[in-house]
């Protein structure tokens, strides 16, 4: 899943390629609304975190997609920082860890409520259920399977025939884009 203007424009093969139009079109009516009534612009990549929690919860857009098999097989359980309780989070005190999940937390906390709090206004039908969450467990699934083009004008994307290099492939494999 790709969105924003670079990956539209470069990599314009990608995105189509693993498009689903109605949702697509859910999403950017999302982004405009937002812009429209709160003067807030979204970022791509919170596009994408949005896609991914819509699939989760099953949203009606998403029962025909061809991604939908690939969706249901990702983990409903995360072993992240981003999941512990206060105890065990506090553990971490100190570490680089503790640090980077500190500002991804909080990351995802403000983008929730300059983001999802308006849409559930906005658009409570499609976005009521959201909470953070479901906003963690997306960023969890993000991070943890990002493909980012080795190109200067990097498109982040995640590629689901991509998952089988996560098993049966050394992690220093190079993928080389073709136009």
């Amino acid at each position: 899943y790709s969105f924003g203007n670079e990956c539209e424009n470069r990599c314009k093969h990608l995105c189509k390629a693993v498009s689903d139009t109605e949702l697509d079109q859910l999403l950017y009516r999302a982004r405009d609304a937002l812009e429209e009534h709160h003067q807030v612009k979204m970022e791509p990549d919170y596009m994408i975190l949005l896609k991914l929690v819509l699939f989760r919860q099953k949203h009606p857009l998403t029962v025909d997609s061809p991604f939908r098999n690939y969706i249901d097989s990702l983990p409903s359980n995360i072993d992240s920082p981003l999941f512990w309780d206060r105890d065990h989070f506090m553990l971490l005190k100190g570490s680089p860890v503790y640090a980077n999940t500190q500002q991804v937390k909080q990351a995802i906390l403000e983008n929730f409520e300059k983001y999802v709090v308006p849409l559930q206004k906005l658009m409570p039908e499609d976005f009521g259920a959201l909470n953070t969450k479901k906003m963690r467990w997306a960023m969890a699934i993000w991070k943890s399977r990002l493909y980012v083009s080795s190109d200067t004008d990097a498109c982040e994307s995640i590629l689901p025939i991509f998952e089988i290099f996560h098993f049966g492939v050394p992690h220093n494999v190079d993928v080389r884009e073709k136009a």
